[in-house]
Protein backbone atom coordinates (compact mmCIF):
# COMPACT_ATOMS: atom_id res chain seq x y z
CA UNK A 1 0.00 0.00 0.00
CA UNK A 2 1.39 3.35 -0.98
CA UNK A 3 1.53 6.08 1.65
CA UNK A 4 -1.33 7.99 -0.01
CA UNK A 5 -3.55 4.89 0.11
CA UNK A 6 -2.80 4.42 3.82
CA UNK A 7 -3.80 8.02 4.52
CA UNK A 8 -6.98 7.65 2.50
CA UNK A 9 -8.07 4.49 4.32
CA UNK A 10 -7.53 5.96 7.79
CA UNK A 11 -10.68 7.28 9.45
CA UNK A 12 -11.67 8.80 12.79
CA UNK A 13 -15.05 10.49 12.87
CA UNK A 14 -13.97 13.05 15.51
CA UNK A 15 -10.87 14.23 13.63
CA UNK A 16 -10.50 16.08 10.35
CA UNK A 17 -10.31 13.62 7.46
CA UNK A 18 -7.65 15.80 5.80
CA UNK A 19 -5.49 16.83 8.80
CA UNK A 20 -5.78 13.44 10.49
CA UNK A 21 -4.43 14.92 13.72
CA UNK A 22 -5.58 15.20 17.33
CA UNK A 23 -5.19 18.97 17.09
CA UNK A 24 -7.89 19.13 14.42
CA UNK A 25 -10.58 18.07 16.89
CA UNK A 26 -11.28 21.50 18.41
CA UNK A 27 -12.37 22.94 15.06
CA UNK A 28 -13.91 19.83 13.54
CA UNK A 29 -17.52 19.78 12.39
CA UNK A 30 -19.33 16.93 10.71
CA UNK A 31 -20.45 17.09 7.10
CA UNK A 32 -23.92 18.65 7.03
CA UNK A 33 -24.87 16.48 4.07
CA UNK A 34 -24.36 13.03 5.58
CA UNK A 35 -23.11 13.46 9.16
CA UNK A 36 -20.62 10.65 8.62
CA UNK A 37 -17.31 12.52 8.44
CA UNK A 38 -15.63 15.59 9.99
CA UNK A 39 -13.47 18.47 8.77
CA UNK A 40 -11.67 21.26 10.60
CA UNK A 41 -12.43 23.87 7.93
CA UNK A 42 -14.39 24.58 4.76
CA UNK A 43 -11.11 24.51 2.85
CA UNK A 44 -10.35 20.95 3.94
CA UNK A 45 -13.92 19.87 3.27
CA UNK A 46 -13.62 21.23 -0.26
CA UNK A 47 -10.24 19.55 -0.69
CA UNK A 48 -11.74 16.17 0.25
CA UNK A 49 -14.98 16.54 -1.70
CA UNK A 50 -13.81 14.48 -4.69
CA UNK A 51 -13.18 11.53 -2.39
CA UNK A 52 -16.26 12.01 -0.24
CA UNK A 53 -19.03 13.08 -2.62
CA UNK A 54 -20.19 9.63 -3.75
CA UNK A 55 -20.93 8.25 -0.30
CA UNK A 56 -22.26 11.63 0.88
CA UNK A 57 -24.82 11.68 -1.92
CA UNK A 58 -25.68 8.01 -1.36
CA UNK A 59 -26.39 8.71 2.32
CA UNK A 60 -28.55 11.72 1.45
CA UNK A 61 -30.49 9.60 -1.05
CA UNK A 62 -31.21 7.02 1.66
CA UNK A 63 -32.49 9.77 3.95
CA UNK A 64 -34.70 11.21 1.20
CA UNK A 65 -36.22 7.79 0.44
CA UNK A 66 -36.91 6.86 4.06
CA UNK A 67 -37.85 10.37 5.17
CA UNK A 68 -35.31 10.88 7.94
CA UNK A 69 -32.53 13.42 8.46
CA UNK A 70 -29.97 10.82 9.58
CA UNK A 71 -29.01 7.50 7.96
CA UNK A 72 -28.90 5.64 11.28
CA UNK A 73 -32.47 6.70 12.06
CA UNK A 74 -33.29 5.35 8.58
CA UNK A 75 -31.82 2.04 9.65
CA UNK A 76 -33.87 2.05 12.85
CA UNK A 77 -37.09 2.80 10.94
CA UNK A 78 -36.56 -0.03 8.47
CA UNK A 79 -35.55 -2.60 11.09
CA UNK A 80 -38.47 -1.65 13.32
CA UNK A 81 -40.90 -2.00 10.41
CA UNK A 82 -39.46 -5.46 9.75
CA UNK A 83 -39.76 -6.24 13.49
CA UNK A 84 -36.03 -6.99 13.64
CA UNK A 85 -35.54 -4.54 16.50
CA UNK A 86 -37.97 -3.70 19.30
CA UNK A 87 -38.63 -0.10 18.39
CA UNK A 88 -37.36 3.14 16.91
CA UNK A 89 -35.30 4.65 19.70
CA UNK A 90 -36.03 8.09 21.10
CA UNK A 91 -34.24 11.08 19.61
CA UNK A 92 -33.79 13.67 22.32
CA UNK A 93 -33.46 11.52 25.42
CA UNK A 94 -31.17 8.65 26.36
CA UNK A 95 -32.62 5.32 25.28
CA UNK A 96 -30.35 2.32 25.46
CA UNK A 97 -30.42 -0.13 22.55
CA UNK A 98 -28.73 -3.48 23.14
CA UNK A 99 -25.46 -4.12 21.29
CA UNK A 100 -27.25 -6.51 18.94
CA UNK A 101 -29.56 -3.70 17.80
CA UNK A 102 -26.62 -1.35 17.22
CA UNK A 103 -25.00 -4.00 15.05
CA UNK A 104 -28.20 -4.55 13.06
CA UNK A 105 -28.57 -0.79 12.52
CA UNK A 106 -24.98 -0.45 11.28
CA UNK A 107 -25.39 -3.42 8.93
CA UNK A 108 -28.65 -2.07 7.52
CA UNK A 109 -27.15 1.38 6.95
CA UNK A 110 -24.15 -0.18 5.22
CA UNK A 111 -26.41 -2.22 2.92
CA UNK A 112 -28.62 0.77 2.05
CA UNK A 113 -25.68 3.02 1.26
CA UNK A 114 -23.92 0.30 -0.75
CA UNK A 115 -27.06 -0.17 -2.84
CA UNK A 116 -27.20 3.55 -3.65
CA UNK A 117 -23.44 3.76 -4.22
CA UNK A 118 -23.60 1.06 -6.84
CA UNK A 119 -20.31 -0.38 -5.59
CA UNK A 120 -18.65 -1.84 -2.52
CA UNK A 121 -17.69 0.90 -0.03
CA UNK A 122 -13.98 1.53 0.36
CA UNK A 123 -12.29 0.71 3.64
CA UNK A 124 -12.53 4.21 5.11
CA UNK A 125 -16.16 4.46 3.97
CA UNK A 126 -16.99 1.27 5.84
CA UNK A 127 -15.42 2.75 8.96
CA UNK A 128 -17.77 5.73 8.69
CA UNK A 129 -20.70 3.38 9.18
CA UNK A 130 -19.02 1.09 11.71
CA UNK A 131 -17.80 3.89 14.02
CA UNK A 132 -20.23 6.80 13.62
CA UNK A 133 -20.42 10.04 15.57
CA UNK A 134 -22.91 8.86 18.15
CA UNK A 135 -23.06 8.56 21.92
CA UNK A 136 -21.00 5.53 22.94
CA UNK A 137 -23.66 4.53 25.48
CA UNK A 138 -27.12 5.36 24.13
CA UNK A 139 -26.26 5.75 20.42
CA UNK A 140 -27.95 9.15 20.08
CA UNK A 141 -26.52 11.44 17.43
CA UNK A 142 -25.03 12.78 15.32
CA UNK A 143 -25.00 16.23 16.98
CA UNK A 144 -28.38 16.51 18.63
CA UNK A 145 -27.21 16.23 22.22
CA UNK A 146 -23.53 15.37 21.78
CA UNK A 147 -21.19 17.63 23.72
CA UNK A 148 -17.59 18.27 22.77
CA UNK A 149 -16.62 18.55 26.39
CA UNK A 150 -17.72 14.93 26.81
CA UNK A 151 -15.34 13.62 24.16
CA UNK A 152 -12.48 11.59 25.59
CA UNK A 153 -9.48 13.72 24.67
CA UNK A 154 -7.03 10.97 25.54
CA UNK A 155 -8.15 8.55 22.84
CA UNK A 156 -10.50 10.67 20.66
CA UNK A 157 -12.54 7.55 20.08
CA UNK A 158 -15.73 8.01 22.13
CA UNK A 159 -18.23 10.77 22.71
CA UNK A 160 -21.15 11.00 25.12
CA UNK A 161 -24.38 12.96 25.14
CA UNK A 162 -24.52 13.36 28.93
CA UNK A 163 -22.62 12.77 32.14
CA UNK A 164 -25.13 10.01 32.86
CA UNK A 165 -24.06 8.15 29.72
CA UNK A 166 -20.41 8.89 30.43
CA UNK A 167 -20.65 7.43 33.94
CA UNK A 168 -22.55 4.36 32.75
CA UNK A 169 -19.98 3.51 30.07
CA UNK A 170 -16.91 2.90 32.27
CA UNK A 171 -14.76 3.90 29.32
CA UNK A 172 -11.74 4.56 31.55
CA UNK A 173 -11.23 0.79 31.92
CA UNK A 174 -10.33 0.41 28.24
CA UNK A 175 -9.28 3.94 27.29
CA UNK A 176 -5.59 2.95 27.19
CA UNK A 177 -6.35 0.40 24.45
CA UNK A 178 -8.23 3.03 22.46
CA UNK A 179 -5.19 5.30 22.84
CA UNK A 180 -2.92 2.59 21.46
CA UNK A 181 -5.21 2.11 18.48
CA UNK A 182 -5.20 5.83 17.67
CA UNK A 183 -1.46 6.32 18.20
CA UNK A 184 -0.62 3.34 16.00
CA UNK A 185 -3.07 4.48 13.32
CA UNK A 186 -1.47 7.93 13.23
CA UNK A 187 2.04 6.42 13.22
CA UNK A 188 1.18 4.11 10.31
CA UNK A 189 0.07 7.08 8.21
CA UNK A 190 3.74 7.86 7.64
CA UNK A 191 4.91 4.29 6.98
CA UNK A 192 5.13 2.73 3.54
CA UNK A 193 4.56 -0.93 4.34
CA UNK A 194 5.47 -1.91 0.77
CA UNK A 195 9.13 -1.10 1.45
CA UNK A 196 9.90 -2.90 4.72
CA UNK A 197 12.92 -1.63 6.63
CA UNK A 198 12.68 -4.17 9.45
CA UNK A 199 15.74 -6.40 9.61
CA UNK A 200 15.55 -10.12 9.05
CA UNK A 201 16.38 -12.49 11.87
CA UNK A 202 20.00 -13.45 11.16
CA UNK A 203 21.00 -17.12 10.76
CA UNK A 204 23.45 -16.83 13.67
CA UNK A 205 20.65 -15.49 15.87
CA UNK A 206 18.08 -18.03 14.70
CA UNK A 207 20.12 -21.07 15.72
CA UNK A 208 19.95 -19.88 19.35
CA UNK A 209 16.25 -18.99 19.29
CA UNK A 210 13.83 -21.25 21.17
CA UNK A 211 10.45 -19.89 20.13
CA UNK A 212 8.64 -21.64 22.97
CA UNK A 213 10.42 -19.29 25.39
CA UNK A 214 9.27 -16.10 23.66
CA UNK A 215 6.29 -14.06 22.63
CA UNK A 216 6.22 -11.25 20.09
CA UNK A 217 7.31 -8.56 22.59
CA UNK A 218 10.28 -10.49 23.96
CA UNK A 219 11.31 -11.69 20.49
CA UNK A 220 11.44 -8.11 19.22
CA UNK A 221 13.33 -6.86 22.28
CA UNK A 222 16.03 -9.54 22.08
CA UNK A 223 16.37 -10.28 18.37
CA UNK A 224 15.30 -7.14 16.49
CA UNK A 225 15.92 -4.08 18.67
CA UNK A 226 15.42 -3.35 22.37
CA UNK A 227 13.55 -0.33 23.74
CA UNK A 228 11.40 0.29 20.68
CA UNK A 229 8.33 2.46 21.06
CA UNK A 230 5.09 0.49 21.02
CA UNK A 231 4.20 1.81 17.57
CA UNK A 232 7.55 0.57 16.26
CA UNK A 233 7.00 -2.84 17.83
CA UNK A 234 3.66 -2.98 16.06
CA UNK A 235 5.37 -2.42 12.72
CA UNK A 236 7.82 -5.26 13.39
CA UNK A 237 4.99 -7.59 14.38
CA UNK A 238 3.14 -6.74 11.15
CA UNK A 239 5.92 -8.41 9.16
CA UNK A 240 6.73 -11.26 11.54
CA UNK A 241 3.36 -12.48 12.81
CA UNK A 242 2.65 -14.94 10.00
CA UNK A 243 6.06 -16.60 9.78
CA UNK A 244 6.57 -16.84 13.56
CA UNK A 245 3.05 -18.19 14.06
CA UNK A 246 3.77 -20.94 11.54
CA UNK A 247 7.21 -21.69 13.01
CA UNK A 248 5.88 -21.90 16.56
CA UNK A 249 3.22 -24.37 15.42
CA UNK A 250 5.77 -26.46 13.49
CA UNK A 251 7.78 -26.78 16.70
CA UNK A 252 4.76 -28.10 18.57
CA UNK A 253 3.78 -30.78 16.06
CA UNK A 254 5.35 -34.01 17.26
CA UNK A 255 7.33 -35.95 14.63
CA UNK A 256 6.78 -33.30 11.94
CA UNK A 257 9.73 -33.69 9.61
CA UNK A 258 10.36 -31.93 6.31
CA UNK A 259 14.05 -32.43 5.56
CA UNK A 260 15.55 -30.10 2.99
CA UNK A 261 12.29 -29.06 1.32
CA UNK A 262 9.07 -27.59 2.68
CA UNK A 263 5.87 -26.69 0.80
CA UNK A 264 3.39 -24.48 2.64
CA UNK A 265 -0.14 -23.71 1.44
CA UNK A 266 -1.46 -20.34 2.67
CA UNK A 267 -5.21 -20.49 2.05
CA UNK A 268 -7.59 -17.56 1.88
CA UNK A 269 -4.73 -15.23 0.98
CA UNK A 270 -5.64 -11.54 0.98
CA UNK A 271 -5.03 -8.90 -1.65
CA UNK A 272 -1.79 -7.30 -0.57
CA UNK A 273 -0.94 -8.43 2.94
CA UNK A 274 0.86 -11.65 1.95
CA UNK A 275 2.89 -9.80 -0.68
CA UNK A 276 4.05 -7.23 1.85
CA UNK A 277 5.26 -9.80 4.35
CA UNK A 278 6.62 -12.37 1.87
CA UNK A 279 10.23 -11.24 2.37
CA UNK A 280 10.11 -12.58 5.92
CA UNK A 281 9.45 -16.18 4.87
CA UNK A 282 13.24 -16.41 4.65
CA UNK A 283 13.14 -16.52 8.45
CA UNK A 284 12.20 -20.21 8.18
CA UNK A 285 15.49 -20.94 6.39
CA UNK A 286 17.31 -19.33 9.30
CA UNK A 287 15.29 -21.11 11.99
CA UNK A 288 15.74 -24.52 10.36
CA UNK A 289 19.29 -24.76 8.95
CA UNK A 290 18.60 -28.08 7.18
CA UNK A 291 15.82 -26.45 5.13
CA UNK A 292 17.19 -25.56 1.70
CA UNK A 293 14.12 -24.98 -0.50
CA UNK A 294 10.94 -23.33 0.77
CA UNK A 295 7.86 -23.00 -1.43
CA UNK A 296 4.95 -20.91 -0.15
CA UNK A 297 1.80 -21.20 -2.27
CA UNK A 298 -0.74 -18.44 -1.54
CA UNK A 299 -4.26 -19.33 -2.70
CA UNK A 300 -7.13 -16.85 -2.64
CA UNK A 301 -9.71 -15.12 -4.82
CA UNK A 302 -8.39 -11.63 -4.08
CA UNK A 303 -4.82 -12.06 -5.32
CA UNK A 304 -3.33 -12.03 -8.82
CA UNK A 305 -1.48 -14.94 -10.40
CA UNK A 306 2.29 -14.53 -10.20
CA UNK A 307 5.39 -15.97 -8.57
CA UNK A 308 8.46 -14.50 -6.94
CA UNK A 309 11.84 -15.96 -6.10
CA UNK A 310 12.95 -13.99 -3.07
CA UNK A 311 16.33 -12.30 -2.94
CA UNK A 312 17.98 -13.94 0.03
CA UNK A 313 20.71 -12.97 2.46
CA UNK A 314 24.37 -13.66 1.69
CA UNK A 315 24.47 -16.75 3.92
CA UNK A 316 21.45 -18.33 2.21
CA UNK A 317 22.74 -17.45 -1.25
CA UNK A 318 26.12 -19.02 -0.58
CA UNK A 319 24.36 -22.19 0.60
CA UNK A 320 22.20 -22.24 -2.60
CA UNK A 321 18.99 -21.96 -0.62
CA UNK A 322 15.73 -20.66 -2.12
CA UNK A 323 12.32 -19.25 -1.23
CA UNK A 324 9.71 -19.44 -3.98
CA UNK A 325 6.44 -17.54 -3.37
CA UNK A 326 3.58 -18.55 -5.66
CA UNK A 327 0.28 -16.65 -5.80
CA UNK A 328 -2.82 -18.40 -7.23
CA UNK A 329 -6.07 -16.50 -7.80
CA UNK A 330 -8.61 -19.23 -7.08
CA UNK A 331 -10.50 -20.92 -4.29
CA UNK A 332 -8.69 -23.75 -2.56
CA UNK A 333 -10.75 -26.68 -3.86
CA UNK A 334 -10.18 -25.54 -7.45
CA UNK A 335 -6.45 -25.34 -6.82
CA UNK A 336 -6.41 -28.73 -5.08
CA UNK A 337 -8.08 -30.33 -8.12
CA UNK A 338 -5.86 -28.61 -10.67
CA UNK A 339 -2.81 -30.09 -12.31
CA UNK A 340 -0.75 -27.22 -10.90
CA UNK A 341 -1.37 -28.22 -7.28
CA UNK A 342 1.81 -28.88 -5.31
CA UNK A 343 1.30 -31.38 -2.50
CA UNK A 344 1.58 -29.52 0.81
CA UNK A 345 3.64 -30.46 3.81
CA UNK A 346 1.56 -28.09 5.93
CA UNK A 347 -1.50 -25.87 5.36
CA UNK A 348 -2.29 -22.65 7.20
CA UNK A 349 -5.32 -20.35 7.08
CA UNK A 350 -4.73 -16.93 8.60
CA UNK A 351 -7.90 -15.24 9.94
CA UNK A 352 -10.02 -17.20 7.47
CA UNK A 353 -13.47 -16.99 9.04
CA UNK A 354 -14.25 -20.64 8.24
CA UNK A 355 -16.97 -20.51 10.90
CA UNK A 356 -18.84 -17.65 9.19
CA UNK A 357 -21.41 -18.98 6.74
CA UNK A 358 -25.13 -19.29 6.09
CA UNK A 359 -27.42 -20.77 3.43
CA UNK A 360 -26.72 -17.93 1.00
CA UNK A 361 -23.01 -17.44 1.67
CA UNK A 362 -20.49 -20.18 2.36
CA UNK A 363 -17.08 -19.40 0.82
CA UNK A 364 -15.33 -22.31 2.56
CA UNK A 365 -17.84 -25.16 2.33
CA UNK A 366 -16.49 -26.72 -0.86
CA UNK A 367 -12.86 -26.36 0.23
CA UNK A 368 -13.05 -27.84 3.74
CA UNK A 369 -12.71 -31.49 2.63
CA UNK A 370 -9.48 -30.64 0.79
CA UNK A 371 -7.88 -29.24 3.94
CA UNK A 372 -8.26 -32.72 5.42
CA UNK A 373 -7.63 -34.93 2.40
CA UNK A 374 -3.88 -35.40 2.94
CA UNK A 375 -3.16 -37.81 5.76
CA UNK A 376 -0.74 -36.51 8.40
CA UNK A 377 -0.58 -33.02 6.83
CA UNK A 378 -1.10 -30.46 9.61
CA UNK A 379 -3.76 -27.79 9.15
CA UNK A 380 -3.27 -24.61 11.18
CA UNK A 381 -5.90 -21.90 11.69
CA UNK A 382 -5.77 -18.46 13.24
CA UNK A 383 -8.54 -16.02 14.10
CA UNK A 384 -8.94 -12.66 15.80
CA UNK A 385 -11.11 -13.93 18.65
CA UNK A 386 -11.32 -17.13 20.66
CA UNK A 387 -15.00 -17.71 19.85
CA UNK A 388 -14.05 -17.67 16.16
CA UNK A 389 -11.29 -20.27 16.47
CA UNK A 390 -13.57 -22.47 18.60
CA UNK A 391 -16.27 -22.27 15.91
CA UNK A 392 -13.70 -23.00 13.18
CA UNK A 393 -12.60 -26.14 14.98
CA UNK A 394 -16.19 -27.26 15.53
CA UNK A 395 -16.87 -26.93 11.80
CA UNK A 396 -13.73 -28.90 10.93
CA UNK A 397 -14.87 -31.76 13.16
CA UNK A 398 -18.30 -31.71 11.53
CA UNK A 399 -16.67 -31.89 8.10
CA UNK A 400 -14.38 -34.72 9.19
CA UNK A 401 -17.36 -36.68 10.54
CA UNK A 402 -19.20 -36.35 7.22
CA UNK A 403 -16.08 -37.58 5.40
CA UNK A 404 -15.57 -40.47 7.81
CA UNK A 405 -12.18 -39.08 8.82
CA UNK A 406 -10.56 -38.71 12.21
CA UNK A 407 -8.66 -35.57 13.13
CA UNK A 408 -6.34 -35.06 16.05
CA UNK A 409 -6.03 -31.73 17.83
CA UNK A 410 -2.43 -30.63 18.32
CA UNK A 411 -3.11 -27.09 19.54
CA UNK A 412 -6.56 -26.39 20.94
CA UNK A 413 -7.79 -22.80 20.56
CA UNK A 414 -4.91 -21.07 22.33
CA UNK A 415 -3.91 -17.43 22.55
CA UNK A 416 -1.16 -16.93 19.98
CA UNK A 417 2.08 -15.54 21.49
CA UNK A 418 3.09 -14.26 18.05
CA UNK A 419 -0.09 -12.41 17.11
CA UNK A 420 0.13 -9.03 15.46
CA UNK A 421 0.55 -6.41 18.20
CA UNK A 422 -1.65 -3.94 16.36
CA UNK A 423 -5.12 -3.67 17.85
CA UNK A 424 -8.17 -2.91 15.74
CA UNK A 425 -11.48 -1.68 17.05
CA UNK A 426 -14.21 -4.27 16.72
CA UNK A 427 -17.26 -2.70 15.11
CA UNK A 428 -19.56 -5.47 16.37
CA UNK A 429 -18.53 -5.02 20.02
CA UNK A 430 -17.40 -1.44 20.53
CA UNK A 431 -15.67 -2.14 23.85
CA UNK A 432 -13.40 -4.87 22.50
CA UNK A 433 -10.41 -5.08 20.18
CA UNK A 434 -9.10 -7.65 17.76
CA UNK A 435 -5.60 -8.57 16.67
CA UNK A 436 -4.52 -10.40 13.52
CA UNK A 437 -3.70 -14.04 14.35
CA UNK A 438 -4.90 -13.53 17.91
CA UNK A 439 -5.77 -17.20 18.51
CA UNK A 440 -4.48 -20.39 16.96
CA UNK A 441 -5.38 -24.06 16.54
CA UNK A 442 -3.67 -26.96 14.77
CA UNK A 443 -5.10 -30.31 13.69
CA UNK A 444 -3.91 -33.35 11.75
CA UNK A 445 -6.15 -35.63 9.67
CA UNK A 446 -5.51 -39.30 10.36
Amino acid sequence: MEADDVKLNYFNVLLCQVCKSKESFENSKHCSGCGLISYCSKAHQKLDWKSHKEICRAAQTVCDIVGELDVFYCGERILSAQQLIDRVYHRKVCDFPPKSDKTKIKMTVTQMIEKNLGRKPKQFEMLMMYFPKRCATCFIGPDENLKKELVCKKCFSVIFCSEQCQNMNKHELICSDFQKVLDVDLFMLNVNVDTPQIQLLKPTQATKLKLENYDMHSFIAEYIKPDLKFEEEVLVSFYYTCVLTLASMINRIENFKFGGKLTVHVVGAHCRFEERVSKYWETLLHLYPSLRALTVVHIGKCISDHRTNLKLCEDCNSANKSVNCIFRQEVYHDYALSGACMKPDIIIAYNSGIYDFDEQYDPWGASLPYFLQNQNVPFILTENFKYEIVADLRRLFQTAAMLGKNIRIVVNCEKNPFSDLRLYRDWDAEDSFRARNGFVSAVIAK
